[in-house]
């Protein structure tokens, strides 16, 4: 759901996962839904690895089904 509350879980969903991203509300943004990421000191297989992270976050908490996802 579309609420601050919401995007706490999902930060912390994705942190579990082994991703950390910056929850927008920690932020100050105006509405929930956004999340900070810094992929400048990081190597750029590091960023294929997060997606795949994130990809099975999704899959396995019934989001998304996987054919639409696209690598």
């Amino acid at each position: 759901s579309p609420t601050f509350d919401a995007e706490a879980v999902l930060f912390q969903e994705l942190f579990e996962a082994g991703v950390a991203l910056t929850p927008g509300g920690s932020m100050h943004a105006q509405e929930p839904g956004f999340f900070r990421f810094c992929f400048a000191w990081v190597q750029p297989d590091a960023l294929d690895v997060a997606i795949a992270r994130i990809r099975r976050l999704a899959i396995s908490k019934g989001r998304v089904v996987q054919d639409q996802l696209r690598k």
